[in-house]
């Protein structure tokens, strides 16, 4: 008898091991020391102030994307998280022609919208003002709405494109950012962190030093129970590599192929689906 999703699910969880289970007692003391000093939690925005810039996420840049509104680097869909770009943008995952950490590339100019002036009023400005960040210093904007269930797999931001600090901002509702883990497919999971920290609506976390550069962070499928949403505040370097003319059109076309392929799924998967329904309506008919 085959075995359930969560038979399957405990039983790869029993195997699934990171680096750091295999840490004794005192070098993860160790480990956390490091991670700990990088890492700063504040609530800035309150429920009042939340409701407002959640209902700008949603109309202003939601909407938008769904009436095609924005550039087509500027929005990355997947299942269950979305993220708009904003500012600058890079190329990662499967947008990379060679895999690896450090070959990440910027967008040409041009590409990608600018920072909406909404972010930049009622989100950049009184960071600016409470000192969490230098007046003038963001040039790159990401929100990342995530659905139920929804995950970025760990990573570290890299460091050949964006200075540091990083900082986020959560709405919608509370998640956790988790330090250490392995991401593990099929059926998706990961291992325990190190470190979790809570991210509460409303809330900014800032990344620096350590935490940022040497720990890897995601957010897991297990922490998103409800839709979710980020604003990542960063600044792309000024030396980071950006793609040629020649690596950009090639993306156009990957994305291009891959776009004609997945249409090409969505009619096929229609047609079977019609041809079903009308060989089952033929035979209830029979009947």
């Amino acid at each position: 008898m085959p075995k359930s999703r969560s038979e399957r699910l405990a039983e790869a969880n029993h195997h699934d091991r990171s680096s750091y289970d295999n840490m004794s007692a005192e070098d993860r003391i160790n480990e956390l020391k490091k991670i700990h000093p990088g890492i700063f939690s504040y609530r800035v925005f309150n429920d009042d102030e939340c409701n407002k810039l959640e209902n700008k996420i949603e109309k202003k840049i939601v909407k938008k994307a769904e009436r095609g509104c924005f550039k087509t680097f500027t929005v990355d869909r997947s299942p269950l998280r979305n993220k708009y770009f904003f500012g600058e943008g890079y190329t990662y995952g499967d947008q990379l022609e060679r895999k690896g950490v450090g070959q990440e590339k910027v967008y040409p100019p041009g590409q990608i919208d600018p920072i909406p002036k909404w972010i930049v009023k009622h989100v950049i400005n009184p960071l600016e003002k409470q000192g969490f960040i230098k007046s003038d210093w963001v040039n790159s904007a990401v929100i990342n709405d995530y659905l139920p269930g929804g995950c970025i797999v760990s990573h570290i931001d890299p460091v050949h494109i964006f200075e540091r600090p990083i900082i986020s901002v959560s709405f919608f509702s509370d998640c956790a950012l988790s330090f250490g883990c392995r991401f593990f497919f099929k059926p998706i999971r990961t291992t325990q962190p190190i470190l979790s920290v809570p991210l509460r609506r409303g809330c900014v976390v800032k990344l620096d030093g350590y935490a940022a550069d040497n720990v890897t962070h995601c957010i897991r499928p297990d922490d998103v129970t409800d839709r979710r949403a980020v604003i990542i505040l960063r600044r792309v370097r000024d030396d980071a590599p950006r793609l040629k003319s020649t690596e950009f059109q090639r993306l156009l076309d990957r994305r291009s192929e891959n776009s004609h392929f997945s249409h090409k799924y969505v009619r096929d998967k229609r047609k079977r689906e019609d041809s079903d329904s009308e060989r089952k309506s033929k035979k209830s008919r029979h009947h």
